[in-house]
C-alpha cells in the first residue's frame, strides 16, 4: 500500500477542514470573542509544529509507523508501552468522530431517525472502505472529496458577503488581550493536534522526504480555510451569538440569499461535511485497526476490523446527548490527549530518535 504526496495533501484537507469548521470554532469565540480568529491561527501554528515534529521522526525512520519506530527508538517494551496511549486515543477518537458525525446529521437532516441507526450506517461505510481499499482507498476518496470541501468553503464565504458586518470583528486585541487569545487557542490546538493520526499514514508515502511538504501545505491550507470561516462567522453573527450556536457555520449557510435565486445552500454544505466526516472516520478506524495489528504482530490486519468496529460503535453510543458528547470530547482532549499524545510523546520520540540516529551513524562510520 503506497500513497502519493498529493494524496497526503488532500487527505489532510479532508481530515482537518470540514470537522474543524464545525467543532473547533464556538469554544474559541467564547474565550477570545472577536479575536477568536487569532486564536485559531495560533492553535493552527502550534498544530503545524506538532506535524513537523512527527514528519521529522518519520524521515529518520522511513516505512515505519509510530507503533514500529517507537520500538526502534525506546526498545521493544518501552516502545510498546508508549504506543498504548495512541491506540486508546484512536479507539476513543473513532467513537467521538462517529458520534459527532451522527449528531450533526441527526440535527440537520434526520431528526426522527435513532442515533444508533445513523451511527451504524456511517460505520458500515467506514468499515467497507477500510476493508476493501485500506489507506489507498481512503486517500483516493480524499482526492475527489477534498476539492469539493475547499470549493464549498470558498463558495459559501463569497456568497455571504452581503450578510457580513466588519464592525463586529473590531477592536482587534484590545478587548481580549493575549491571555484570552491563548486560552481560546487550546481547543483548536487539541483539534489540529489530531494530525498525530498521520503517524500511521506517513509510512505508506512513496517518498517521505518529497511527500512531507505536501502534507504540511495541506494543513496550512486547512488552517487558512478555518480562519477565513471564523472571520465570516464573527462578522455575520457577532461574537456573543456565535458561540451559543452548536454549528455556527451551518447556520451561516442558511442565511445566504443572492437576488432571491441562490438559496438553501445548507443542504450542499451538509453533504460536503458528510464527505469530510466519512474520510476522518475511515482514517481513524484504519489507524486503530492497523495499529492494533502491529502491536499484537497480527499479519492479517483486516480481521481485527470485526473487533475494533463494534468497540468504536459502543464508544460512540456512551454519551446521552450532544452536550455530553462535546463536553466529554473537549475534556479528554484538553487534559489528557493534548499534554500526553500531542506534545510530550512526539517530543520524546523526536529527541531520543535524533540522539539514537546520530549514535548509530557514528558506530557505522567507526
Amino acid at each position: 500500500m503506497k500513497i502519493t504526496g498529493i494524496q497526503l495533501f488532500w487527505l489532510m484537507i479532508c481530515v482537518v477542514t470540514g470537522l474543524g469548521i464545525l467543532y473547533a470554532l464556538p469554544h474559541s469565540i467564547e474565550m477570545a470573542k472577536q479575536d477568536a480568529w487569532i486564536s485559531i491561527a495560533l492553535g493552527g501554528f502550534m498544530g503545524a509544529v506538532v506535524l513537523f515534529v512527527m514528519m521529522k521522526v518519520n524521515v529518520i525512520f522511513p516505512n515505519q509507523s509510530i507503533i514500529q519506530y517507537s520500538q526502534s527508538i525506546l526498545g521493544k517494551w518501552g516502545g510498546r508501552m508508549i504506543a498504548i496511549p495512541y491506540l486508546l486515543m484512536w479507539y476513543v477518537e473513532g467513537g467521538m468522530v462517529l458520534r459527532s458525525s451522527t449528531d450533526f446529521i441527526y440535527i440537520t437532516l434526520f431528526n426522527k431517525t435513532p442515533i444508533f441507526i445513523l451511527s451504524l450506517m456511517m460505520l458500515i461505510l467506514a468499515v467497507y472502505i477500510v476493508y476493501v481499499g485500506g489507506i489507498v482507498g481512503i486517500a483516493r476518496c480524499s482526492e475527489i472529496m477534498g476539492p469539493l470541501i475547499l470549493f464549498m468553503v470558498v463558495f459559501t464565504c463569497m456568497f455571504n458577503l452581503s450578510n457580513m458586518d466588519w464592525n463586529q470583528i473590531t477592536p482587534i486585541y484590545t478587548d481580549s488581550g493575549w491571555r484570552s487569545i491563548v486560552k481560546g487557542s487550546v481547543t483548536p490546538l487539541s483539534f489540529f493536534g489530531d494530525v498525530v493520526v498521520f503517524s500511521m499514514v506517513f509510512c505508506f508515502a512513496v517518498d517521505m522526504r518529497k511527500s512531507a511538504p505536501k502534507a504540511l501545505w495541506g494543513l496550512l491550507v486547512s488552517i487558512l480555510m478555518i480562519v477565513l470561516s471564523m472571520i465570516v462567522i464573527i462578522t455575520t453573527f457577532g461574537p456573543n451569538l456565535s458561540y451559543r450556536l452548536w454549528f455556527p457555520y451551518y447556520h451561516m449557510t442558511r442565511l445566504i440569499s443572492v437576488f432571491g435565486f441562490i438559496e438553501n445552500l445548507d443542504f450542499f454544505a451538509v453533504v460536503v461535511w458528510m464527505f469530510s466526516m466519512f474520510i476522518k472516520s475511515s482514517l481513524v478506524l484504519f489507524a486503530a485497526v492497523y495499529g492494533t495489528a502491529q502491536w499484537f504482530n497480527v499479519q492479517q490486519w483486516r480481521k481485527l476490523l470485526w473487533v475494533v468496529a463494534p468497540t468504536v460503535l459502543c464508544l460512540s453510543l456512551l454519551p446521552k446527548n450532544i452536550n455530553e458528547a462535546v463536553i466529554g470530547h473537549v475534556y479528554i482532549w484538553q487534559f489528557i490527549v493534548l499534554p500526553l499524545n500531542i506534545i510530550a510523546i512526539p517530543l520524546l520520540l523526536w529527541v531520543v530518535g535524533i540522539l539514537r540516529h546520530h549514535a548509530n551513524k557514528r558506530v557505522r562510520q567507526s
